[in-house]
């Protein structure tokens, strides 16, 4: 009965979710409604990269330092125009006889996934469990092809966001 009395009272005064997030920050749902992607994601150098021409050879050490499974693939202008991820070097080694020939644009896959930096972690994970991918390239407002940073899977789930 004091349940309902409480919910009752609250809804009367227009008690938002929104506002039960702002007293309660810490918790599970202030967290899904104000934890924000650029809150959790790595940035500056530790954002995997390579150029366009890199070698493969240069791209596994860039994937084996960052320790996400992941770099980004940038062109002469410093645009994210593909990744190449565990997946596809595993597919490259299937297909090619040395792997190592070869450069990043040769294995990348195009057009990687993305978001905002102000969007909520919770976005974040749902896009990751929709496209069955474990990390996002992060950009800031309309710079679409900047990565201003990437946010992993394991960075969202540390932060109690289920």
């Amino acid at each position: 009965m004091g349940d309902a009395l409480a919910i009752a009272v609250l809804e009367k005064r227009g008690f938002r979710e929104e506002d039960f997030a702002i007293l309660h920050p810490g918790g599970i749902l202030g967290k899904r409604l104000l934890l924000r992607v650029e809150d959790i994601m790595h940035r500056g150098n530790e954002i995997p990269l390579v150029a366009e021409d890199d070698s493969m050879k240069d791209t596994l050490i860039e994937m084996t330092s960052k320790r996400l499974g992941i770099t980004g693939v940038v062109d002469k202008k410093k645009n994210l125009v593909g990744v190449v991820t565990d997946g596809d070097l595993r597919r490259a080694i299937e297909k090619y006889n040395n792997v190592l020939d070869k450069k990043a644009s040769e294995i990348m896959t195009t057009s990687p996934k993305r978001i905002r930096n102000d969007a909520l972690a919770a976005r974040a994970l749902h896009l990751m469990e929709e496209h069955a991918i474990t990390s996002l390239f992060v950009y800031n407002g309309n710079r679409r092809n900047r990565a201003a940073g990437i946010v992993h899977l394991h960075d969202v789930l540390k932060e109690g966001i289920v």
